[in-house]
């Protein structure tokens, strides 16, 4: 993006708080982080960037932090619940102007899927009777990448097709009139008409190519959810305490020992801050307290053995590793185990040291 036009060529700046910074922001995308009030600039502070692409999940990145959700909450205000998400409404994840970007409801995005949505179509005959009440489709939406929208309520789901409507309006395509919402969605009125999701449709696109088995879409959509849910749940997310990122950690997770300032040795902090027994991680779904901790011997991983209770299905022991990057913290859930001793033989590969224990359980059933 940044080969194609300049961080210069703007017409509107703007200036927003994110996740407790301060940023400039233009609307061609680019942002600048302020340095903190009484601190010394760091090397990601003052530069103007559209940031640096992840190769795992595509998007913009400025110092772990995603570019267009700072770009979002400049133009368009903090989201109305904090578990909504940045749609790219061209489905290009390196285009942040702001007019390409909008705050959806996770339902929201996962219908902006153009597989996902003719899945919905071909499965349930058509969006509009999918979005008139998602619970009679359970037994015909399976799998763990999209059973989950058959529990969204009524009410959330009408909205969703409120807002569906409005986005096509908002881009000024006139509605088929006499026609339903999926005839919208993929286009069918006039050749090459654009969805309002930055999408192309042409009404006799079945006339042009092989139609695909309904088989091979929803083959399509699976093998499309599956790596759409692997990137979530593979890269780095904020966590609910400040200072603290999380990887392949799937619910928000507030870690209550963590620093809360940093200083030149912080993995040692964050050590002494953990107490046996105590609360080591916590979230609406479960909590987990701290069995064993241990720093490696160059002080770079902090690794944490901890148990839990609540758990549904917990096989007794976790492990989770930490490392200290750009200033935060990240913490990499390593798995859970069904014995002490697996989870002590991982503990000590994380802590990069040699393991003279043998084989255990776990190195055959590690979750």
């Amino acid at each position: 993006m940044e080969n194609m036009i300049s961080v210069e060529d703007f017409t509107v700046e703007k200036q927003c708080e994110f996740k407790e910074r301060l940023y400039l922001v233009r609307d061609n995308g680019a942002v600048m982080r302020l340095p903190k009030e009484g601190c010394r600039a760091s090397c990601y502070d003052n530069k103007w960037t559209f940031g640096k692409k992840n190769s795992a999940t595509g998007y913009m990145m400025v110092s772990g932090v995603r570019v267009h959700q700072i770009v979002a909450t400049a133009f368009h205000g903090a989201p109305a619940e904090n578990t909504m998400v940045v749609d790219h409404k061209d489905t290009n994840r390196c285009n942040n102007r702001p007019e390409n970007l909008a705050w959806v409801t996770r339902f929201e995005n996962i219908m902006n899927n153009p597989i996902t949505r003719r899945r919905i179509a071909l499965t349930c005959g058509s969006i509009e009777a999918f979005l008139e009440d998602p619970s009679k489709f359970r037994d015909k939406l399976r799998g763990p990448n999209v059973s989950w929208m058959c529990t969204v309520s009524k009410e959330e789901a009408a909205q969703c097709k409120q807002n569906l409507e409005r986005w096509a309006a908002d881009d000024n395509k006139k509605k088929p009139t006499g026609q339903g919402l999926g005839d919208w969605i993929y286009g069918t009125v006039g050749s090459g008409t654009d969805s309002g999701f930055g999408e192309s449709w042409d009404k006799d696109w079945y006339k042009h190519e092989p139609r695909k088995s309904e088989y091979q879409l929803q083959k399509e959509a699976i093998e499309a959810e599956n790596l759409r849910t692997y990137e979530e749940e593979h890269t780095l997310k904020e966590s609910l305490t400040p200072n603290a990122l999380q990887k392949d950690w799937k619910v928000p997770t507030a870690f209550p020992a963590c620093p809360k300032t940093i200083s030149n040795t912080p993995l040692q902090d964050y050590l002494d801050n953990i107490k046996e027994g105590e609360l080591f991680c916590g979230n609406d779904v479960y909590q987990s307290y701290s069995y064993k901790a241990e720093l490696s011997d160059d002080n770079s991983v902090l690794a944490v053995i901890t148990t839990s209770d609540t758990v549904k299905g917990s096989s007794g022991f976790c492990l989770a590793s930490i490392t200290f990057e750009n200033g935060k913290f990240i913490h990499t859930s390593e798995g859970s185990f069904f014995e002490k001793i697996g989870a002590e033989k991982y503990m000590t590969l994380a802590l990069r040291r040699e393991w003279t224990g043998g084989d255990v359980l776990d190195d055959y059933c590690k979750h």
